[in-house]
Order: C-alpha cells, then structure tokens, then sequence
C-alpha cells in the first residue's frame, strides 16, 4: 500500500511534455536549412528536421511543444 501511495505521489508532480508535429511536403529531397526556415514560417515555434520515409527519400518533419 506504500508503495501504491508513492507511486502515486510522484506521477502526480510529473509533468508530460507531448510534442506536436507536422510536414511541409516535398518532392523527397530535404534541405536542412530550407526546412528549418519552411517550418518556423508554417509552424512559428517549431523545429525543422530532415526524416528518411523510404531509401533515398526524405521529409521535412517539424516538431514543436504542444499547448
């Protein structure tokens, strides 16, 4: 029971932090600077990366924190 109650205790004072996400298509090139630059216009606030989908084909991806 102890046990129980400290556990439940700590998840209390955790907070989560989730990410949201987004994609700016493209033609399956991504350059890093670009997508950067694409995703602060599309998502202000946001991160650009540049994520492989397939073999030689990539996706700008933007990450930011949810609100």
């Amino acid at each position: 029971m102890l046990l129980i109650s400290s556990v439940a205790l700590r998840m209390h004072q955790v907070q989560g932090q989730e990410t949201c996400h987004g994609q700016i298509p493209g033609d399956g090139t991504c350059d890093a600077g670009t997508c950067s630059s694409q995703c602060l216009k599309t998502f202000p606030g946001s991160v650009g990366s540049c994520v492989q989908t397939f073999i030689n084909r990539f996706t700008c991806q933007c990450s930011w924190p949810c609100t």
